[in-house]
């Protein structure tokens, strides 16, 4: 019995060692079948061969755009994007865009769409950032889940030394909650919008947060949506660049008068007639004024921009002539753009007379009589004070006199008298308008195209030339 169970033993460890042999080729095999694999994925899949930094610059060209503010706000994140998506490509390209921080220092979050602990997918996000610093934007919806509004919290409170940039489209009320946040010693751009609102809000429902305060380094600012300054005091001295939807002009004077450095300025002004009380505003280093969305212009007169190079006008039709006048005697000196994108009956060719060194003009004419006496004076060779270093001219415009063009380009096109060479004209017809153009005009403007002039009429999309 002794000799049997011997045997049986010898055969167990026998069969013991045959499959650790067997194992042992099945994972050599299995090593030299990935050898392989790799091989040919290097030569099926070139890209493979790439080293890893120029794979992750490529990454870093996949990424969206960041998003703004819009009812049609995009999904956040998405597997159908970058980064995300580089996850679900293959083994190597997952492992490399892990490991660049750099795809994922922004991340935005359209909580309608956010499956899952939002807590826990921000903080693995901003892990992979490593030491980066961080983007966060944010849209919410109207009731927005407790445990939501406490991620987002979480996040500004153990992230507030990392971000460089937060936009935040929530209801009123949660801004409430992030009182006393901070400091933010990067944060250099700060988006606030609050689109979600019932019948009963109120926009003076919020003032005076002391949200952002401790923001030193403060340089980018953007409201929209029933945001206004009023209700977030910020630090402006740092402050370059400033768009806001809707403004009391308060606020408007305010900003001008608390962020010397200012820049770029996009806003819309609403009217108050009891403006004429408020004391003259110089402001030194403005360089570009965006009055948009059907802006008031009733305080212009008030303003001094003696740095002002580009102004751009969306007002109502209620510019003052001589106020206007009064405004460009004291900023245009720099002025180099103009331009108006709705019509404005009361446009003036004296304020082209003040604006002498612009540049680069942009008219939306209504007023056949204006852009006739304008092309006049642009044509007049006795007359080389009006518009002298005029390069570009837009005219968006129903129908076009050709002729008057042709005198204009005949007078601009080559340089003289210390006369500016116009380089380019836009003519655009507002779409749905038809179009014809004779054979012999078209062949005019196209012996000023071959002389090096760019000439464009037709709508944005077509060109007749």
């Amino acid at each position: 019995m002794s000799a049997a169970n011997a045997d049986l033993r010898a055969r167990l460890a026998a069969v013991d060692v045959s499959i650790s042999e067997q194992w042992l080729g099945l994972k050599q095999l299995q090593d030299t079948r990935e050898a392989i694999q790799r091989q040919l994925d290097h030569i099926v899949y070139p890209v493979l061969t790439l080293p890893n930094e120029i794979t992750s610059e490529i990454f870093l060209q996949c990424l969206p755009p960041t998003p703004v503010f819009s009812e049609e706000e995009k999904d956040g994140p998405s597997s159908s994007d970058a980064p995300l998506l580089l996850l679900e490509i293959c083994r190597t390209w997952r492992s490399i865009a892990i490991s660049t921080p750099t795809l994922w220092v922004h991340l935005h979050l359209n909580l309608l769409e956010v499956y899952g602990d939002v807590e826990e997918i921000i903080a693995q996000w901003f892990r992979r950032a490593g030491s980066c610093p961080l983007s966060f934007s944010v849209r919410g919806y109207l009731g927005l889940d407790p445990l939501e509004s406490d991620a987002i919290i979480a996040t500004l409170v153990h992230h507030a030394h990392r971000l460089q940039s937060v936009a935040l489209q929530l209801e009123q009320q949660q801004f409430k909650k992030f009182m006393g946040i901070g400091p933010f010693p990067l944060l250099d751009e700060i988006a606030i919008a609050l689109p979600f609102m019932d019948d009963e809000d109120e926009p003076g429902g919020l003032w005076n947060l002391e949200i952002f305060s401790d923001a030193p380094r403060l340089g980018h600012l953007h409201f929209g949506q029933n945001a206004i300054l009023s209700m977030f005091p910020l630090p402006c001295w740092e402050l370059s660049k400033a768009t806001c939807e809707s403004l009391p002009i308060d606020d408007f004077l305010n900003l001008l008068e608390f962020a010397p450095t200012l820049l770029d300025f996009t806003c819309s002004v609403e009217p108050d007639p009891a403006i004429f009380n408020t004391e003259l505003i110089t402001h030194d280093t403005l360089q570009t004024l965006r009055l948009a969305d059907n802006s008031s212009t009733h305080f212009l007169p008030l303003l001094r921009l003696p740095a002002l190079q580009n102004l751009h006008l969306h007002i109502k039709d209620d510019m003052d002539d001589d106020a206007f006048q009064v405004f460009l005697t004291h900023s245009a000196a720099s002025l180099g753009t103009f331009s108006a994108s709705v019509p404005i009956r009361t446009i003036a060719l004296g304020w082209f007379s003040i604006m002498s060194k612009l540049t680069d003009i942009q008219l939306v004419v209504s007023d056949e009589t204006l852009l006739s006496g304008f092309l006049s004076s642009l044509a007049s060779t006795n007359d080389s004070t009006f518009l002298p270093r005029l390069q570009s001219l837009t005219v968006v415009k129903r129908d076009f006199e050709f002729c008057a063009l042709v005198n204009v380009f005949t007078a601009r096109c080559t340089a003289r008298d210390g006369v500016a060479q116009l380089q380019s004209f836009w003519g655009i017809y507002p779409g749905g308008v038809r179009m014809s153009m004779a054979a012999s005009t078209r062949a005019t403007l196209q012996g000023f195209i071959n002389g090096g002039m760019q000439i464009h009429i037709g709508t944005e999309e077509s060109n007749l030339i």
